[in-house]
């Protein structure tokens, strides 16, 4: 294993933790438990950002979606609201595509709010994302530059919707080619065809959350263990990108980058998935 330590050597960006309201927390983190699924981080947003802080955390990205119409603007609000007290947050917002207002809710999070992107949960929002109705709202976020964060991959899927997977996205990609967007946990269990969309797609990055880890248990809905080349894997490593699902994990935070120091790989490697490609991708977003 590499003796380099991330947060002791360098600072480290997560780029996938998540806060909500005070009672949509408690929510989730009930709905977690009742799956055998148990949280023991704390869920204040002031707390979250100690614990990261203190892990050596330099910046982290921080949302939430909207699980049915009617929620988005609010959250957005609150995404931003908190954000602007947090030392190192930024804040993404949500949209859901059966809203009427879709796109003047996706303008505010932009232009009023200046959220400078948004992350969508295909599976718990129940939609495809190549789903017709968000074709006005891709085209937005492709235009404007802005980044989506994607949970599409089929790991984790609650429901078995049939709305996730490597089609759809491969499918969405080919309407939106410009769209910069962060395909999370890698896209597993699809990691090699995510993987090669990163050499289709420019703007097509992977985030590493709890990818790596190999106690989960059985598969889904909670298992994310996944099977990828190393050799592919280091040939995108200016497109990966750390997460932690902070603080909805029922290990410790510390053994997340436990499990990617154990693939051994060169420093270089570490440096651009831990800090480098983030703050790059950040710098373009411009913040």
């Amino acid at each position: 294993m590499t003796g380099i330590r991330p947060g002791r050597d360098f600072p480290i960006i997560d780029v996938h933790t998540h806060l909500y309201p005070e009672r949509l927390f408690a929510a989730v983190r009930r709905w977690f438990g009742e799956r055998g699924w148990h949280c023991r981080y704390p869920t204040g947003p002031e707390e979250v950002a100690a614990e990261l802080r203190a892990r050596g955390v330099e910046r982290f990205w921080f949302f939430n979606y909207a699980h049915k119409p009617g929620m988005a603007r609010d959250l957005n609000r609150w995404n931003a609201e908190t954000a602007a007290r947090l030392p190192g947050a930024l804040a993404l917002g949500t949209v859901h595509p059966a809203d009427d207002d879709l796109m003047a809710i996706s303008g505010e999070a932009v232009d009023r709010l200046g959220l400078p992107g948004f992350k969508l949960h295909l599976d718990v929002q129940r939609f495809a994302l190549d789903d017709p109705r968000l074709d006005p709202f891709l085209s937005f976020v492709e235009e404007r530059g802005r980044v989506l964060v994607v949970h599409g991959g089929t790991a984790a899927s609650f429901f078995d919707s049939g709305l996730v997977g490597i089609a759809p996205f491969r499918r969405a990609l080919r309407k939106h080619p410009r769209l910069r967007v962060i395909a999370a946990h890698m896209g597993a269990y699809e990691v090699m065809e995510f993987l090669a969309l990163t050499r289709e797609y420019e703007g097509v990055h992977l985030d590493t959350c709890f990818c790596f880890r190999n106690d989960h248990g059985p598969r889904p809905p909670f298992s994310c263990g996944v099977d990828y080349d190393i050799e592919a894997l280091s040939a995108a490593r200016d497109r990966i990108l750390f997460g932690s699902d902070f603080p909805n994990i029922p290990f410790d935070w510390e053994k997340e980058v436990d499990e990617l120091l154990r693939l051994d790989l060169d420093e270089a490697f570490y440096r651009k998935v831990f800090h480098e490609n983030a703050r790059a991708l950040m710098a373009r977003l411009g913040c």
